[in-house]
């Protein structure tokens, strides 16, 4: 069940997959109505947790909860590294927002509420972007980064979605 295909190196039957033999993780998350949940271990230890926070909206105390766990516990090569979260001006949200496609017809959505900017796969739950610079975004918790890619006009006109060593780019939609 923890063996990937050769077509997708992040993904096994039911769960995601994070680092590299000795350091190999595997985890499934999930989300219903009032509650989000964690499921994670090694493969090749004995050191995991679940996680079942009693919010919708529970992703990010959930993300520090695992983070505490991780450093407690010492679980080798764990992302803990705290990023520096730069200040994007509520004034420029506007142009970050919007629906953007894949090739393979994935959708994605930019959103704004509460004065801050969210990221969207299809018709899940949206998780909050956190800025690097004005380019450059993270999802804490989910080891991904998100670009955006200007146009000369200033305009987004694509997105680069990056988790681990897959990269997705999305063109903005008209």
């Amino acid at each position: 069940m923890l063996t990937p295909p050769k077509f997708s190196p992040n993904y096994s039957l039911g769960f995601q997959l994070e680092g590299k033999k000795e350091t190999r993780r595997f985890f499934h998350g999930g989300w219903d109505e009032g509650f989000v949940s964690y499921f994670g271990s090694y493969q090749h230890e004995t050191k995991g947790a679940i996680i079942m926070v009693n919010s919708n909206e529970g992703f990010q105390i959930m993300d520090e909860i695992l983070k505490s766990i991780a450093k407690e516990y010492k679980w080798k090569k764990y992302l803990t590294n705290r990023r520096k979260n730069v200040k994007v001006l509520e004034s420029t949200f506007e142009k970050y927002i919007g629906s953007f496609t894949t090739e393979n017809n994935v959708h994605f959505k930019v959103l704004k509420h509460n004065k801050k900017l969210y990221f969207q796969v299809e018709n899940q739950q949206p998780l909050v972007l956190s800025s690097q610079n004005k380019q450059n975004f993270y999802i804490n918790g989910l080891n991904t980064n998100i670009t955006f890619n200007f146009a000369k006009n200033n305009e987004v006109k694509s997105i680069e979605i990056k988790q681990d060593n897959s990269t997705l780019i999305a063109t903005k939609n008209e």
